[in-house]
């Protein structure tokens, strides 16, 4: 563990893969003394030791270790150097690990099995993974780039992230047991996992590890069923040009079941409304439920929405009559 700055234990250890330990050397000469909470000042048995304080940016070196922490600490960065594997962070005794920035996982695996908490991002890891005992403190985000491969739900039992804000880029969302609950998923995903029904109270399609532009999730190759929550589900519509484009959630058009609740918002991006303009927002092979609320961009003269077709294949339309209208007062 290399460490830029001084840093606080908070009692974590760290055990290699064959169950021993070793001090862990940062930046400086500092070591770890893995017998007491504190820092040596240099590599000796000598000297005065000092105390962590919190903030540390941790570098991964040599064997990968399990990390336990005791008691609650803020982490500022985690990185590696050239290992490969599976770093495992857990917590215990009620303590939350903070992360302040950023996870860099050079192509490693990074398993959570206790309790984190924070604002941050995390790239190049080969499988971010949530597991059975993981838990999220409200407000916690995590933006994940097109540089992982697999961000990954991984439990025997159903778990409840409501409090999970999940920004991702091209990654590829790995729902692999039990049922879950995702509080807001932002940008754009494959979603991959037979093994689910799950749940997002608010789902933000865009273009990026956000909700801005038109972006798209799809589980068109898996067995996935998908529950939209009771949140507010943000899509966005164009038609510049008289050509439609829009976000869209796509499930496997054969066995994929969506159910609709909470407000779904739609909002036109650029273009006029014109007759028949059509939006296929989402689909799936069946679809239930319905929206408590509907916001759609505002219409002019005799045209209206036609919403008949969400529960039919999943799309909006502008409808206007045809031929005369007459107005009865």
């Amino acid at each position: 563990l290399y460490v830029d700055g001084s840093i606080s234990t908070k009692n974590i250890d760290f055990y290699l893969g064959d169950g021993s330990t070793k001090p862990i050397v940062t930046t400086g000469t500092r070591a770890w003394d893995t017998t007491t909470a504190n820092w040596l000042p240099d590599n000796s048995a000598s000297g005065t030791y000092q105390a962590w304080s919190d903030g540390v940016n941790a570098i991964f070196v040599g064997a990968l270790p399990s990390v336990t922490v005791t008691e609650s600490i803020n982490v500022k960065t985690i990185s590696r150097e050239s290992e490969s594997g599976t770093a495992t962070f857990a917590t215990s005794g009620g303590a939350v690990v903070t992360i302040l920035d950023s996870i860099d996982g050079g192509g490693l695996w990074f398993k959570v099995d206790g309790s984190i908490d924070g604002s941050f991002s995390i790239t190049n890891i080969a499988y971010f993974l949530l597991t059975a005992g993981a838990t999220v403190e409200p407000g916690t985000t995590i933006t994940s780039d097109n540089g992982c491969d697999f961000f990954r739900f991984a439990w025997d039992t159903p778990a409840d992230f409501s409090d999970l804000t999940l920004n991702v880029s091209a990654d590829n969302l790995d729902i692999d047991r039990g049922n879950v609950v995702i509080g807001t998923m932002n940008g754009n995903a494959g979603l991959t996992g037979n093994k689910a029904s799950f749940q997002v109270n608010s789902l933000n399609p865009g273009s990026g590890a956000s909700s801005a532009g038109i972006g798209s999730v799809s589980a068109s190759a898996y067995a996935n069923d998908m529950v939209l929550g009771s949140g507010t589900h943000a899509f966005d519509i164009d038609y510049t040009a008289q050509s439609a484009t829009n976000d869209e959630l796509t499930l496997n058009g054969t066995t994929g079941d969506l159910t609709y609740g909470g407000t779904l918002n739609v909002t036109l991006l650029g273009g006029t409304l014109a007759p028949y303009a059509t939006f296929d927002l989402f689909d799936a092979a069946s679809f239930s439920g319905s929206f408590d609320t509907m916001n759609l961009p505002t219409l002019t003269g005799d045209m209206s929405w036609d919403t008949s077709k969400l529960t039919v294949d999943g799309s909006i339309r502008v409808f206007a009559p045809s031929g005369t209208v007459f107005r009865f007062q």
